[in-house]
C-alpha cells in the first residue's frame, strides 16, 4: 500500500532542509540504508560510502548512476501523444541534452515520473537490499541497448518496474 512518506518513520526528506551543521548532510547520507535522487545534489556522495542508490526522473537520458547495485527510472517521453521506445528516445538528437529549451518548437513532451513508478522502483530496490541485488534479461537488455547506441555503459541498471 502506498504510505506517504511523510508518515513514515523509515524516512528522512533531505531536500530543502537546511542544517546548521553541513555535516549532518553527509552522516544522514552515510547511516541511510537507501538514497533516493535525482542525477543532480548529492547523488554521488552515497557512493562514497558504497550506499545504493535509486535515481528517479532522469534528464537527460544519458545519465546512470554508476554503481552496480545503483537503479534508476527515466523521465518519459512522448511524441505526438505517444510515448518513445528506449531506442526511439536514444536516437533522437536531443537525448543528449540538458536543457529542457532545447525541446522548445519540437513535438516531443517530458515527462516526470509519477507517484506510482517512484514507488514501485523503490520498492524493487528495497527488495533488492534485502534479497541481493539480482539483474533481470530486461535490465541487461536495456544496457545493452545502450551501450550499442553509443552510451557510456555506467554501472546501474534500469528498474525491472519501469517498461518502455
Amino acid at each position: 500500500e502506498l504510505q506517504p512518506f511523510e508518515k513514515n518513520n523509515n524516512y528522512f526528506d533531505l531536500s530543502g532542509v537546511s542544517l546548521n551543521n553541513p555535516f549532518m548532510n553527509i552522516f544522514l547520507l552515510y547511516t541511510a540504508k537507501l538514497v533516493v535522487c535525482s542525477a543532480s545534489g548529492p547523488n554521488h556522495l552515497p557512493h562514497t560510502f558504497g550506499k545504493p542508490c535509486l535515481w528517479t526522473n532522469i534528464f537527460p537520458t544519458a545519465s546512470v548512476p554508476i554503481l552496480k547495485k545503483d537503479r534508476y527510472i527515466h523521465k518519459r517521453w512522448e511524441k505526438n501523444g505517444k510515448k518513445l521506445t528506449l531506442e526511439e528516445i536514444y536516437k533522437t538528437d536531443l537525448s543528449r541534452s540538458f536543457l529542457k529549451e532545447n525541446f522548445n518548437g519540437s513535438s516531443i513532451k517530458i515527462i516526470d515520473n509519477n507517484e506510482n513508478e517512484i514507488f514501485l522502483a523503490v520498492k524493487e530496490i528495497l527488495d533488492n537490499i534485502e534479497n541481493g541485488f539480482k539483474v533481470s534479461k530486461y535490465q541487461i537488455k536495456i544496457h545493452n541497448e545502450r551501450v550499442k547506441l553509443g552510451y557510456p555503459e555506467g554501472g546501474g541498471y534500469v528498474c525491472n518496474s519501469f517498461k518502455y
